[in-house]
């Protein structure tokens, strides 16, 4: 597994997307984002219809 391809970040408390004050927004704020990105090699592929 090539590890340069990974990365992870941790945000903590700073970015919350719900109210800590109430248990419904700790559990909103008890999550994983994951964003998956096309390298370079796959979007010329994909301009070129080759995918």
């Amino acid at each position: 597994m090539d590890t340069s391809r990974i990365t992870a970040k941790g945000y903590g408390s700073t970015q919350p997307v719900g109210d800590n004050s109430t248990a419904a927004g700790k559990a909103a704020n008890r999550r994983v984002e994951v964003a998956i990105f096309a390298n370079e090699k796959m979007q010329k592929a994909a301009k070129k219809g080759q995918l």
